[in-house]
């Protein structure tokens, strides 16, 4: 069994990069594949990342990732579990505006991610012609 000290790579790779836990819980799964692409959507420039905690979220998902970008806001809750993946992004700052929940539904969520998808995808072919 080896870990690396990448905090995207920190799981278990003695099944695949899964960790034991995952063998045994398919919606554990999702989450960790979810909290690893959020983690990296974060990093994108054109995205603004903050950090904070959702004090009625569920047991074990108290942290939200808000990310703003130019088709506008998306948040994740994020397990405890995953935190480490977010070493990289900020915390909100008290009354930090970014940090404040639209409102948008799952749907505008998803809806907003595959403008930003598709916008940046243009983007790259432009850059590549």
């Amino acid at each position: 069994m080896t870990t690396t000290s990448d905090p995207l790579s920190r799981r278990n790779t003695r099944h695949g990069g899964e960790s034991p836990q995952l063998d045994t819980d398919p919606g554990r799964e999702a989450y960790v594949d979810r909290a690893h692409l959020a983690a990296l959507a974060a990093t994108h420039p054109a995205v603004s990342a903050r950090l904070t905690h959702d004090p009625h979220g569920l047991p074990g998902l108290s942290r939200v990732l808000v990310l703003h970008g130019p088709t506008g806001q998306v948040t994740f809750h994020i397990a405890d579990e995953d935190a480490e993946l977010f070493e990289h992004v900020p915390w909100a700052a008290d009354g930090d505006p970014k940090a404040v929940w639209d409102g948008h539904t799952k749907a505008q969520a998803r809806s907003r991610l595959a403008g930003l998808v598709q916008l940046l995808a243009f983007e790259q072919r432009g850059v590549q012609s």
